[in-house]
Order: C-alpha cells, then structure tokens, then sequence
C-alpha cells in the first residue's frame, strides 16, 4: 500500500459502509454502494494452491476465512478481499494489496 492508495481506500470503505447498511445481500451491497465486485472464478476455487490464498483471519472470530468477494476499483490492479456480515451490517477486510494468483493469471 502506497499513500496514493490513500483516497481511493477511503472512498471504498466509505461506500462499503453506506451500502452495508442498508443491504441484506450481495447484490443490495452492489446496488447501494455502487462499487463492483465479484467471487473468484470456479477455476481459481477449484485449485487448493490457489483458494488456500483467499483465506485470511476473521478480525472477530481470530479464524481462518474465506474471503472471495473482491474490489478491483484501485490503481495498479491491486485487490481488497472483503467479507460481508448482513446480519450485523459489518465488512471485514481480509487482504488489500497486489492482485493475488489465479488459474489464469498464476505469477
């Protein structure tokens, strides 16, 4: 992360937290934040070497926890893996940095 990321980080969890609120699913989310993002690809999922990479730990529960649902809105192709709790309106940020590997991107 880079102080240029700054305001674009900012600016997501600012829309995150807007649309969290009044959301109950991931498609409100999308609607009522007006960001995009998406799950990883069933390929991606589907190859331990590289699901095993979407699994961070949970800030409450101190486990291990997928988190597949990612913004791509940020300079440099860099990633933020979220989790969304629609039962206590909460995001949880699991990752924010370089995009990680994937089936058809593997670096």
């Amino acid at each position: 992360m880079t102080l240029d990321d700054l305001p674009k980080i900012i600016e997501v969890l600012t829309k995150l937290n807007s649309g969290i609120c009044l959301s109950s699913d991931l498609e409100a989310l999308k609607l009522h934040s007006g960001l995009t993002f998406s799950g990883e690809s069933k390929p991606t999922m589907a190859r331990d070497k590289y699901a095993r990479q979407r699994y961070f730990k949970h800030p409450v529960s101190g486990n291990r926890t997928l988190f597949e649902q990612h913004l791509k809105s940020f300079p440099d192709a860099k990633r933020m893996h979220f989790l969304a709790d629609f039962s206590s309106n909460k995001i949880c940020i699991g990752y924010f940095g370089p995009h990680l590997p994937t089936t058809n991107f593997p670096t």
